[in-house]
């Protein structure tokens, strides 16, 4: 499959079936050479930046989106932010999949994969993670699909990756957590209500 692209679009693109059949889009930006890396310096080093994916908002919790733009959007900001690596897995399953006995169940899992892994169990190592190393995450709910995304330094891809990947491969769903998430599930309905 080629992605249809336009003219001015500089990305790279690669689509992919891995062997358990789960099919990627890989999207790289092009190497911004002047825009600054984790540590302070210039992006001479080489290490671009992937883009997968934004939420229902265009925010990723890190005030960029889009790799290397500032928070409005505008060249100004792009000299003062340094790249980010993105990635983004979509489930086709979303709220119109919840069985009647159990409305805002595929919500309720999109809040409980996120709170830790047989490999990472902390519950807020992730947030943390990415937080320290120049990047955030957000997810959404939609009526067909649920879409979580993550956006990093590049130099933490691969550990970021690891991290993300394990909440689809052994997420913990500790009934501690569960029990709070209920609560904040309900707590977001009940606000969603009223506007």
């Amino acid at each position: 499959m080629e992605p249809v692209q336009a003219a001015s679009d500089k990305k790279q693109y690669r689509f992919a079936t891995l062997a358990n059949g789960l099919e990627c889009l890989l999207i790289q930006e092009p190497v911004d050479e002047d825009a600054p890396t984790d540590d302070g310096s210039d992006g001479s080093d080489g290490s671009g930046g992937s883009d997968a994916g934004s939420d229902d908002d265009g925010s990723d919790g890190s005030g960029a989106s889009e790799g290397a733009g500032g928070s409005d959007g505008s060249d100004d900001d792009a000299a003062e932010q340094p790249q980010r690596a993105a990635a983004a897995v979509v489930v086709n399953v979303g709220s119109w999949a919840d069985p009647p006995s159990t409305p805002g169940c595929a919500h309720f899992l999109e809040h409980l994969l996120f709170l830790g892994s047989e490999k990472y169990p902390g519950e807020n190592h992730y947030d943390s993670f990415l937080s320290k190393h120049g990047g955030g995450s957000n997810a959404h709910t939609d009526v067909e699909h649920t879409a979580y995304h993550f956006t990093v330094l590049p130099a933490h891809l691969r550990e970021a990756l690891d991290v993300f990947a394990q909440f689809f491969v052994a997420p913990t769903f500790s009934p501690d957590m569960v029990a709070r998430e209920v609560k904040a599930i309900d707590a977001e309905f009940n606000e969603a209500k009223r506007d």
